[in-house]
């Protein structure tokens, strides 16, 4: 009994190395005739093996020479037919084992996709031959049409070394036109070309369009709100021209023997925040979705002005736009956190702000970093009132009576 589970445990194993075998050769063999004679013979071999097997288990009773000799042969045929096997199967075998060691020399057997090589077209740019780099970029395009490295290659040279901003907008211009429909680096481009705009045609209307496209090509998208914020920092024609020729500055007059002078000299008092504030509002009126501007403005609020209500509401007109990157929304938060606590000394407020950046990101390292500010909240108010309470008793000192002694130590 015991031996006839034995035999039925080797059948099912070999069953189940020859589906193995047969998964892994189907995947790997190239020649599938020598595939299936390799199987056919293999499939004998294993037949022969199944029926040696069932013999060793009924050899008996015939005395003790008769099943020595019985099994000695059976013994022989099941290893010759091991050795046929083994010669079928070693080189695959070979293969499969060694493989994942020799990968880590060769790098194994996977396809890589062919990539254009610019290495040449930098060696010429680098050595200031552009007609040489601009023909190696041009054999690289004929091999991978639409490639827009190559194509920002060929416009940077065409831009920055040759100083023709025209032929570079020109080419990615066409781009955008042939490649824009099957790719994603169309706002890329044509950032770049409100870029050579600005800085290199000196027109800023242009460079305006450039970016509104990019808003009404990739509407409420990161693309778009980037493209937003860039629009509100666009500087005029005028101010574009005077950057182009810059004009000698009058200095005024200046005291001279400094060291002389019976009075410090003082720096000039700060800008009103009042006037801060007016300024950084008529920004706002003219491009409402200036959120440097937004955010300055927050910061004046509550800590030259006192009136944290209003910046609370200029905090909460940035945290509500749909497509502001997450990095953005979390420093925002972050920044109202910091002025509800150190402004107003509001503690539930700020882990309230900090627990927004759990809630909308809940798995990333900003939530993370929020909550450990969280847990550290009320020692960082301590902090502050502690620091408020040292500068105060460091810089007030108080009068002595009269006539007291005016060499007493404080």
């Amino acid at each position: 009994m015991i031996r006839n589970l034995l035999i039925l445990l080797l059948l099912v194993l070999a069953v189940f190395a020859a589906g193995w075998i047969i998964s892994r050769v189907q995947r790997e063999e190239a020649e599938r005739t020598r595939m299936v004679l390799r199987w056919l013979a293999a499939l004998g071999l294993l037949a022969v093996l199944v029926l040696l097997f069932v013999k060793l288990g009924r050899a008996g009773g015939g005395g003790f020479f008769a099943d020595f000799f019985t099994v000695l042969l059976l013994v022989g045929a099941i290893a010759l037919c091991s050795i046929f096997l083994g010669i079928l199967w070693a080189p695959q075998f070979g293969s499969w084992i060694a493989h994942p060691i020799v990968s880590l020399f060769d790098g194994g057997t996977q396809q890589l996709e062919p990539e254009p090589l610019y290495a040449i077209a930098q060696a010429h740019r680098k050595r200031g031959r552009y007609a040489e780099a601009i023909a190696e970029i041009h054999r690289q395009l004929a091999l991978f049409p639409g490639d827009y490295s190559g194509t920002l290659m060929l416009a940077e040279i065409k831009a920055l070394n040759q100083k023709d901003y025209g032929g570079a907008i020109q080419i990615l211009e066409q781009w955008i036109a042939d490649w824009g429909a099957q790719s994603n680096r169309v706002p890329a481009a044509l950032n770049q070309i409100a870029e050579w705009h600005i800085h290199g045609r000196q027109d800023p209307e242009s460079a305006r369009a450039a970016l509104e496209r990019v808003a009404a090509l990739f509407p409420d998208t990161e693309a778009a709100y980037l493209a937003s914020q860039r629009l509100t920092h666009i500087a005029s024609s005028e101010t574009l021209a005077d950057r182009a020729n810059p004009h000698r500055i009058q200095l005024g007059e200046y005291p001279t023997r400094v060291g002389l002078l019976t009075e410090p000299l003082r720096p000039p008092p700060p800008e009103d925040p009042a006037a801060q504030a007016a300024r950084c509002l008529c920004q706002l009126e003219q491009y409402p979705d200036d959120n440097e501007t937004r955010e300055r403005l927050a910061r004046i609020y509550a800590e030259e002005l006192d009136q944290l209500g209003l910046a609370r509401q200029e905090m909460e007109w940035l945290l509500a736009q749909p497509k502001a990157p997450e990095r953005e929304v979390a420093r925002w938060l972050n920044l109202l956190a910091h002025l509800e606590l150190h402004h107003a000394g509001n503690l539930d407020a700020a882990r309230a702000a900090l627990q927004r950046i759990v809630e909308r990101f809940p798995k990333s390292a900003a939530a993370e970093q929020a909550r450990q500010r969280s847990a550290l909240l009320a020692l960082e108010l301590r902090g502050k009132k502690k620091s408020q309470t040292l500068r105060l008793g460091s810089s007030e000192k108080p009068e002595a009576p009269p006539g007291a002694d005016v060499n007493v130590k404080w």
